[in-house]
């Protein structure tokens, strides 16, 4: 993230998301984690071109 300047307007960039996910691993939660993971994936085309 840090090589591709996704950081540079956004310290935290993917933190809570990140967070969300290693909790719903943690409690088990399947449906959750599936959730949380499909999001960052739609979301990562869009941030990766600067929009």
């Amino acid at each position: 993230m840090e090589l591709l300047g996704l950081r540079d307007g956004d310290p935290q960039h993917g933190d809570a998301r990140h967070a969300a996910l290693v909790q719903a691993v943690t409690d088990g939660d399947g449906e959750a984690a599936s959730r949380v993971l499909q999001a960052v994936l739609d979301a990562t085309p869009a941030q990766l071109l600067g929009r």
